[in-house]
């Protein structure tokens, strides 16, 4: 009797590995493909930009879209990233209520958090106008933009709950495609009409393509939203409201780690650099494509494995999006060493120019957070976000401090050496803090990237 027991127990840990294997597979592909779309579209959309707007206004752009992506992370109070989680769950174990309360009051609080925001930032901007402590044009660009923040926080919380509905191409093509697509066709649209095209022009007509964008993800959560969600009572969980707030934290750090060096650059070597040094980054953050698609394809499926305390099939999933990162990252980095001038040459001779030593610099750094796997997702996805958000601050505290001592030093090089120290120190400490937790290798050396994924 044991040994059909073990036998029946086996076909089904086979079929389910197998079931699993094609789901990440095939959210891979939907990924992979999404995601060369969404960096053509930006590519497109920065070169288009840095022709047409020059470098100095495309500096502006860059330096006022960095601070304002920073600024629009307290507005989503990390519901983007809690909508992936709990709608997943919500819709896998049929708890429509909650689903429905989550939907409702999620979209309320971001839209009014984001106003909030919005206008305390227009009140601090008009006293910076007032005392002369900021650049006359780059304030009114900034005052300019921060009516759009609700707008863009609903469009981000409305691309995660399609992820959590399942529903991966809608979410990440409504995420990262259209709006870029909109925003570059105006852009060549509207130069034959204009005379002199601003930065000013590009937020204008950033209102017209994230408003187009919303349209289009709100009719699609329509189509894909569950029958039941329609017929339940709206029932209102606490818990998602304390996850949240402690994923914005971490997303808000997050993503000054990103921002801070362009706006590091702005404030204390001029907006132009700052222009030049936003294309090297987000090159170099080409080499994480694998990592992004991995971790777009499988964060819906972390949730639900570890609440089912399935801590093998977890691992194996894990395993594979480092693989996958693997096999993406190394091409991408070889071709990027090589050519970096040839790369940046796109943007205009002063980024080729200007632009490769840090360029490099930061290939270094994304290199080591592409092949350190999905530690902050798995962490966030896995009822332990606070030990991620613990292990940010560490991380920041860590940037800001060799800032001070590289910059003056290197200038914009030695803001992409802080960067890249951080983001090895931010890597190391978060993988061996999930090993300590989960048991769980998130790096490419775990046993089952060569040959566990292959076993039952």
């Amino acid at each position: 009797m044991q040994t059909i027991t073990a036998f029946l127990q086996s076909i089904l840990a086979k079929l389910r590995t197998d079931k699993l294997r094609a789901e990440v597979t095939r959210n891979m592909s939907i990924s992979l493909v999404i995601k060369v779309c969404s960096l053509v579209a930006g590519l497109i959309l920065q070169v288009v930009l840095a022709r047409i707007l020059g470098v100095q206004e495309f500096g502006v752009y860059a330096f006022v879209w960095a601070t304002f992506l920073s600024v629009g992370i307290l507005g989503k109070l990390g519901l983007e990233l809690a909508s992936i989680r709990f709608v997943a769950d919500y819709r896998v174990h049929g708890k429509w209520a909650l689903l429905k309360g989550f939907l409702q009051h999620s979209s309320l609080i971001v839209f009014v958090a984001s106003a909030v925001i919005g206008g305390v930032s227009l009140f601090v901007l008009n006293q910076m106008r007032r005392f002369g402590w900021e650049d006359s044009n780059v304030i009114s660009v900034f005052a300019l933009a921060m009516p759009l923040l609700p707008f863009y926080s609903l469009s981000e919380l409305n691309a995660g709950v399609l992820r959590g509905l399942n529903r991966l191409a809608e979410s990440l093509l409504t995420q990262n495609v259209v709006f870029q697509v909109l925003l570059a066709s105006l852009m060549l649209v509207r130069v034959p009409f204009a005379g002199d095209v601003t930065a000013k022009t590009a937020i204008k007509l950033s209102y017209f393509a994230l408003l187009l964008t919303l349209m289009v993800q709100y009719w699609l959560i329509h189509q894909f939203l569950p029958e039941q969600v329609g017929k339940a009572r709206v029932k209102y969980s606490p818990e998602w409201v304390r996850v949240s707030l402690a994923m914005m934290v971490s997303s808000g750090i997050d993503q000054s780690l990103r921002q801070i060096g362009v706006i590091v650059i702005g404030i204390f070597i001029g907006t132009t650099q700052s222009g030049i040094y936003a294309v090297a980054a987000r090159f170099a953050r080409l080499v994480n494509v694998g990592l992004q698609i991995s971790n777009q394809s499988t964060a819906h499926m972390l949730t639900p494995l570890y609440a089912q305390k399935r801590d093998e099939e977890l691992q194996k999933v894990v395993s594979m999006t480092a693989l996958a990162t693997m096999l993406t990252t190394v091409p991408i980095v070889v071709v990027l060493l090589i050519w970096p001038s040839t790369i940046l040459a796109f943007f205009g001779k002063a980024f080729a120019v200007q632009g490769v030593l840090a360029f490099r610099i930061l290939l270094v750094g994304q290199l080591v957070n592409s092949l350190s796997g999905p530690n902050g997702l798995l962490m966030n996805m896995t009822d332990y976000q606070n030990d991620m958000l613990r292990i940010l601050l560490l991380t920041l505290v860590v940037n800001l401090g060799f800032l001070p001592f590289f910059v003056p030093m290197f200038g914009v090089a030695g803001v992409a050496l802080a960067t890249t120290l951080a983001i090895c120190f931010r890597n190391v400490v978060a993988t061996i803090r999930i090993l300590n937790r989960l048991g769980i290798n998130t790096t490419i050396f775990s046993r089952y990237v060569w040959s566990g994924w292959r076993q039952v």
